[in-house]
């Protein structure tokens, strides 16, 4: 019905209705239907509202389909949400098994409880995304860098700052094993050393390329470090010389890893390789290449055969590989053949083999859950949902009972093993 004339002066109140049999086109009034009204004085009984919920069958409920209704379940057992854009890093304090340090894209790194979220202190001097942070091997210091170069390191007992150093854009940036001695790799392909806190520095000069990714052997003498042009050299510490280097490929490095022992290294690449080099000779002993299978899901918005992460096992039969094609490939070294390939619905960006056990592997996905496989039949046990975007980086609490992770949800998260 057309809207009412503003110039009229019907009253617009009333309810007309056109009648088609009326060949005069007279608009009636339309009758109104007598409703029934009940009224209740003060000495009726009115109905019982718990009797009525007794009475509802809710067997016969329509089911709550999560899926359908953009419901994501959460099984994180404490959510850190202090940050102020994507988290990019999260590290735990071997010390104490609470204490937690994130850094993120808001240019600033946090030290908070595990338990609480309460936070220790707040790591706010820093003009860049904060996207490394880690404990000294004894607990006593943190340290956060960002992309800009600067490198802070904190008492984590009262946040006091004792050491801080500005040098060329930052890849990344880790703590020796056992002193309080910090490495970072730059843009420009050097890589810095330095003693904490006296500063003490030493330059291991790089070639031109960056230095993308770099791995502390067991040993603590000698550093594995993967560059932009596909180029990996293993440091000797005390002399600044490389023990061994080898292009690998026009490819970048992403990732490095070493056995225990040190007898083998290992590096994955952006075209999906896997290259084994016996130390200290750095002989390449054999490539191992991911296949090209098919994306099990249409929503991964990165796709390329890309090797984020690389792990030996725990007994160091064998090495995982995860790569943004959706697939985790576990490798046996002795036949150089797939044992397992599990298969993820988007791109595996980190994993962890618990040195606790042997028979599992743990991955962080693009898809925001983190997965558990039976590395001996490539089940999945358990997936942790809680991110509603892409996870960035993942660790294990020190005695190994907490998954912590940090995601572009803007989220920290702990979920319990």
């Amino acid at each position: 019905m057309a809207p009412f004339p503003h110039n009229s002066d019907d009253d617009p109140n009333e309810e007309i209705l056109y009648d088609p049999n009326n060949e005069e086109g007279v608009y009636e009034e339309e009758e109104e239907e007598d409703v029934e009204v009940m009224t209740l004085n003060d000495n009726d009984e009115q109905p019982d509202l718990h009797e009525g919920i007794e009475e509802l069958d809710f067997n016969d409920l329509p089911e709550h389909d999560e899926e359908e209704n953009g419901y994501i379940p959460d099984d994180s057992k404490m959510v850190f949400q202090q940050h102020d854009g994507s988290v990019f890093c999260i590290s735990s304090s071997p010390k104490d098994l609470n204490v937690v340090a994130t850094g993120g894209e808001d240019d600033k790194g946090y030290v908070w409880n595990v338990e609480t979220g309460e936070i220790k202190f707040e790591c706010d001097t820093h003009k860049d995304s904060v996207i490394s942070c880690g404990f000294s091997a004894d607990g006593k210091y943190v340290m956060t860098a960002d992309m800009a170069g600067t490198v802070i390191v904190r008492t984590v007992s009262d946040g006091k700052k004792v050491w801080d150093f500005d040098c060329s854009d930052i890849e990344w940036c880790v703590w020796h094993t056992t002193v309080h001695v910090l490495f970072a790799g730059t843009t420009d392909g050097d890589v810095y050393m330095w003693k904490v806190p006296s500063g003490d520095c030493k330059i291991y000069q790089g070639h031109g390329s960056k230095a993308l990714v770099g791995h502390l052997l067991d040993s603590g003498k000698e550093i594995l470090v993967g560059y932009d042009d596909g180029s990996l050299k293993l440091w000797d510490l005390k002399n600044a010389t490389t023990v061994f280097q080898s292009k690998v490929e026009d490819d970048a490095v992403l990732c490095v890893s070493s056995q225990k022992g040190g007898h083998l290294v290992a590096c994955g690449t952006e075209a999906g390789t896997v290259k084994i080099f016996n130390s200290p000779a750095g002989k390449l002993l054999c490539t191992l290449t991911t296949p090209d299978v098919p994306r099990q899901s249409d929503d991964l918005e990165i796709a390329g055969m890309n090797i984020e992460s690389i792990a030996f096992a725990p007994s160091e039969q064998y090495i995982a590989s995860g790569s943004l094609n959706g697939s985790l490939i576990v490798w046996d070294l002795a036949t150089q053949r797939i044992r397992q390939h599990c298969k993820h619905p988007s791109g595996v960006n980190g994993i962890l083999w618990p040195s606790c056990d042997e028979h599992v592997i743990i991955t962080a996905c693009l898809d925001g859950v983190i997965r558990k496989w039976n590395t001996r039949t490539g089940e999945l046990i358990k997936e942790f949902f809680g991110h509603r975007e892409n996870i960035l980086d993942i660790c294990l609490s020190t005695d190994g009972k907490l998954i912590l992770t940090a995601g572009d949800d803007q989220t920290a998260r702990a979920f319990e093993r």
